[in-house]
């Protein structure tokens, strides 16, 4: 089969097969694109069943051929039944997949594979990774029989063992004092908006910052080897910045508006920014139902590096009470079609008691992703209607990391 070149999951960007990982325009991680029309089932399946007893009998399907020379043949792995598992779950026949058979004991031998033989198609002959241990060890063996230098990174605490099974390889061990959660749990969003009408019209503008938090740049420490670090008083910081103008016209029950927005990527030193514009159109039968259609980031790539993705977006909203009344019931539906990337939905339901202007209302939310995500489909929120203050929250959990995000915002409509 053959390998047309590398695509970004976020945005679309084509680019050559190369040593590259990121998108240079918007950071997104690249995907490789293959030519799957030329595939002949009958030949790839035969291939496959004539392969070597590893993950090399799938060549076919990866992205660069088998070195014999630096490979450790990881795969073919034992599929062991797990019958009191499956009848315990209602499967009547279940296999383990038992992929400590791997040459380090860990199905992170299979990537490693993949990824020396890039490497040593492409000339390296150093390699790097940061791990809590398997990858650690994968990379540290892999790299030894490639005969290339490998370069690891580890937490300080790692257990004893875990860094025994990267030092017999003779890897550069490096300790560093951190975690990857951390990063996850100290992102801060800040968000506001203001808005006003002028008989037609509505006017607004927002602002939104994402913050990465900052850390302290760290130096190699020559008296013990480069396996601790000396803070050399400078930061690291990441942030990104969007701003958007929005302008609606409404005459009887149909609403136009277009908006302008700029966004910022701000990493280290680094700077980029992008420009685009949205434009949507409403229409709602009085308090009972509204539909609505948008196209956003138009214009997505004007700037300086950075990139807006195109996306579609078709809703409607069904109220099922008087809105005049004490009660709250409402469903929304909504359709997106991100550019590059795969359709979804997502779905809300809104109820609560409001009296005068005073009440609460509790929501629950289901998104479908476009690409894999380790983010929860679900939200729940709820919000107080103080008269024309309002306050909301909202809940999003991580299902694999653990943890979640929370938002918390103020509105005011005077």
């Amino acid at each position: 089969m053959t390998l047309l070149g590398l695509r970004c999951r976020e945005c679309g960007a084509e680019y050559p097969v190369e040593p590259l990982y990121v998108c240079e325009r918007c950071f997104g991680p690249l995907e490789t694109v293959y030519d799957y029309a030329s595939i002949d089932c009958g030949h790839l399946r035969q291939a496959i069943e004539a392969g070597p007893p590893s993950i090399w009998r799938y060549g076919a399907l990866l992205p660069v051929e088998r070195v014999p020379a630096v490979d450790l043949a990881p795969g073919f792995t034992a599929l062991q039944p797990a019958g009191r598992l499956g009848a315990a779950l209602g499967v009547r026949r279940l296999y383990v997949k038992n992929d400590t058979l791997n040459p380090t004991w860990s199905f992170k031998d299979r990537v490693v594979a993949v990824a020396i033989a890039a490497a040593h198609r492409f000339g390296f002959d150093v390699v790097a990774c940061a791990s809590t241990g398997n990858l650690a060890n994968a990379v540290s063996a892999h790299a030894a029989r490639a005969g290339m230098e490998a370069f690891v990174f580890i937490p300080s605490d790692l257990e004893a063992g875990k860094i025994l099974g990267s030092q017999i390889y003779g890897a550069n061990l490096f300790a560093v004092e951190g975690s990857y959660e951390r990063y996850l749990a100290g992102t801060t969003l800040s968000s506001a908006a203001l808005a006003v009408r002028v008989g037609r019209f509505d006017w607004g503008v927002g602002a939104q910052a994402l913050d990465y938090g900052s850390e302290p740049e760290v130096v190699p420490d020559n008296t013990t080897g480069g396996r601790t670090g000396i803070p050399t008083g400078a930061t690291f910081a990441a942030a990104d910045v969007l701003g958007i103008s929005s302008l609606v016209f409404r005459t009887g029950l149909i609403a136009v508006g277009t908006s302008a927005k700029y966004a910022r990527q701000m990493i280290g030193g680094y700077t980029a920014d992008a420009w685009a514009g949205d434009v949507g159109m409403a229409i709602a039968v009085f308090d009972l139902m509204a539909f609505g259609a948008s196209v956003q980031n138009l214009g997505g790539d004007l700037g300086e590096g950075a990139r807006l993705p195109r996306r579609t977006r078709v809703g409607f909203t069904m109220n099922y009470v008087d809105p005049q009344g004490g009660w709250r019931l409402l469903t929304t539906l909504e359709g997106q079609w991100p550019s590059g990337r795969a359709a979804f939905l997502l779905t809300g339901v809104e109820a609560g008691v409001v009296t005068r202007g005073v009440g609460i209302v509790g929501r629950a939310g289901y998104a479908g992703h476009s690409a894999p995500s380790d983010a929860s489909p679900f939200t729940f929120g709820a919000g107080v209607e103080l008269g024309a203050l309002h306050f909301d929250y909202a809940f999003r959990q991580f299902d694999v990391l653990g943890g979640g995000t929370h938002r918390f915002g103020v509105r005011w409509t005077p």
